[in-house]
């Protein structure tokens, strides 16, 4: 994501925050904490956490190569200026055979299996970092609360906490029932458009896959 640009005779100077990187990055970190001592007690807060989380992007250490297998391949350029959303997009339209093209670098390839599983993983590790579910949304800095709101965890946490009493009660829980229900509609939506475009294109190809 390019912030700013500065031009100067022959000179050009990029500002820019790649989301990609940082997030592919931190996954790396926590993958093989060892080899980054520096991030030592950054990756031991996370295994506190969220073990579960911690656990899943270790048992995928050896396919994603410690999870370098995106930042490392000759395509990295493709979606190196894009956002976290963005990228899940384009990932999820990837087949199995474009994964494994960006593989080729590292002399392995991967199922179909463990290609969801690494969808699962990629897309759950931002989730559970911002919908509040081990830090509260109310200590998170403005632009991490605008993206937590795109989560349906997050407010099944709210309302969660507003049944067990843990959080005022009355406070809110209608704004998060309605958030709730429009991202479920928003993505029940996206699933039947999805879902129709796998059949025509099964139809138009005889292929019975939907990637």
């Amino acid at each position: 994501m390019i912030l700013d640009i500065f031009r100067e005779k022959n000179t050009e100077i990029v500002f820019s925050v790649l989301p990609a990187w940082e997030m592919f990055f931190s996954m790396h970190v926590l993958s093989n904490p060892e080899h980054h001592a520096s991030r030592k007690k950054w990756a031991e807060s996370k295994e506190k956490s969220s073990p579960e989380l911690i656990g899943r992007i270790r048992e995928l250490d050896e396919i994603t190569n410690t999870w370098t297998i995106i930042i490392d391949s000759d395509r990295w350029s493709e979606i190196r200026q894009m956002e976290i959303v963005e990228m899940f997009s384009y990932f999820r339209k990837m087949t199995i055979y474009q994964w494994n093209e960006r593989m080729q670098y590292s002399g392995k390839t991967m199922s179909m299996k463990e290609r969801d599983q690494i969808l699962q993983v990629m897309e759950d590790y931002p989730m559970t970092l911002f919908s509040g579910s081990r830090i509260p949304v109310s200590c998170f800095p403005w632009w991490a609360k605008l993206i937590s709101c795109v989560f349906p965890l997050t407010y099944c946490l709210n309302i969660i906490r507003f049944v067990f009493h843990i959080r005022e009660e009355g406070k809110g829980w209608i704004a998060d029932l309605t958030g709730l229900m429009l991202c479920l509609c928003i993505m029940i939506a996206f699933t039947v458009f999805l879902i129709r475009k796998a059949e025509e294109h099964n139809r138009e190809t005889g292929e019975l896959q939907f990637y």
